[in-house]
């Protein structure tokens, strides 16, 4: 057995240690044929077809587009294979500029526009944008066909899309508004007949204890101008605590004949109230009557009606709703 190991390690050394250097030898000549396989490659001329992301500028001034453009063009051009792979590697970082200004012709039909672009006739201007060392032989579509109807101008309302949760004791002190409350918008009249107002996209406030305002994005329609993007919404919101006062009850069209005797005399009246507010309600702001012409005689008590209150208050309660009577001549 030792004899057959001490012979292996012979043969690893003798023959194996040959074979590792020749494969070594061979992969390096095959290294250096194909790095010179592909210099040779890389010198030679070629045609090929890209797709290339293109942008268009200067539109009609008072038109709005009504047909789809192509996002990008088919471009066969032809350079040395060198240039094409740099061009390949490095592509796409910028798209092509169309400038419409340089229609090839153009057409006024009913108040809308039809224009063409000839895309041969500008091979030029945007071989320019790409390379010199890069030649555009075709581009496709051969034809980019533009659609532009007038613009009409509507103003209309915007109104705030938020959901707001409050911490405990807060509340809305008035209604959420926006800053504008209306815009100029810019369309197609079939289009702006439908719309009457814009909205604010989605947004949702959590925890708030404190007027807030925020700069928020309103929600585009499609093909419609917006003289604003954005708008100020203002959600006024503040601690509220309860407050009460003893309001005494006002009798009306009682006859001089006559004299009305009701218990309870005052009625309670319990209300929420921001704290900015609170020193600013007086008993005066409430008024608490009863119409002796609405009155009864079957019945033994009357309900009242609160007739005058201050705006700037919630959840009003009375108590009692109604008071017993007494009709004395």
């Amino acid at each position: 057995m030792d004899k057959l190991k001490t012979y292996s390690r012979f043969l690893r050394k003798k023959y194996f240690k040959r074979f590792d250097k020749k494969i070594l030898i061979y992969l390096i000549f095959v290294g250096i044929a194909t790095f010179f396989w592909f210099i040779n490659a890389l010198s030679k001329n070629y045609t090929t077809s890209i797709e290339y992301p293109v942008r268009y500028i200067n539109y009609p001034e008072n038109k709005i587009l009504i047909s789809d453009l192509p996002t990008n063009l088919t471009l066969k051009i032809n350079s040395f294979g060198y240039r094409l792979l740099e061009f390949n590697l490095t592509q796409h970082s910028f798209p092509l500029i169309v400038n419409l200004k340089s229609f090839s012709k153009k057409i006024e039909k009913n108040d809308k526009s039809y224009f063409y672009l000839v895309t041969k006739n500008h091979k030029s201007e945007l071989n320019k944008q790409i390379t010199s060392e890069i030649k555009i032989i075709e581009i496709l579509p051969d034809t980019i066909y533009f659609r532009f109807a007038n613009f009409i101008t509507k103003k209309v309302a915007v109104t705030p899309n938020v959901s707001v949760n409050y911490e405990i004791q807060c509340q809305l002190t008035d209604e959420i508004t926006c800053t504008p409350d209306s815009i100029k918008i810019k369309g197609l009249n079939t289009t702006l007949d439908t719309i009457s107002s814009v909205s604010t996209i989605y947004k949702k406030f959590e925890n708030i204890n404190k007027p807030i305002k925020r700069n928020i994005f309103l929600k585009k329609i499609n093909k419609v101008k917006f003289s604003k993007n954005q708008v100020v919404v203002n959600i006024p919101v503040e601690k509220f605590t309860e407050a009460n006062f003893q309001i005494p009850i006002t009798v009306l069209n009682l006859p001089d004949s006559l004299s009305l005797t009701l218990f309870p005399k005052n009625i309670t009246v319990s209300y929420l109230v921001s704290l900015s507010n609170y020193n600013k309600i007086v008993p005066e702001d409430f008024e608490i009557l009863i119409n002796y012409d609405s009155i009864n005689t079957n019945d033994q008590e009357i309900e009242i009606k609160i007739s005058k209150l201050p705006e700037n208050i919630k959840s009003l309660q009375l108590n009692p709703t109604k008071v017993e009577y007494i009709i004395e001549k």
